[in-house]
């Protein structure tokens, strides 16, 4: 009766220690979202305009005094 128990008590921590690994392989892998791949290619071209804009503005504001 005593092994019985033991064994119970050995099959219940094997369960519960290998359940995180059942979740995150049961999980589906998002589908990248059409959006945001807008934004992050919107963002990267005005952050390749960023030194030019500030060019400009200087331009404008140097030619006013």
């Amino acid at each position: 009766m005593k092994k019985f128990v033991t064994f119970r008590a050995i099959a219940c921590l094997v369960i519960l220690a290998s359940s995180p690994i059942f979740i995150v392989l049961g999980q589906k892998k998002k589908a990248v979202d059409p959006v945001e791949q807008m934004k992050t290619k919107v963002l990267s071209l005005v952050q390749s305009k960023e030194k030019n804009v500030q060019e400009m503005v200087d331009m404008v504001f140097s030619f006013g005094e």
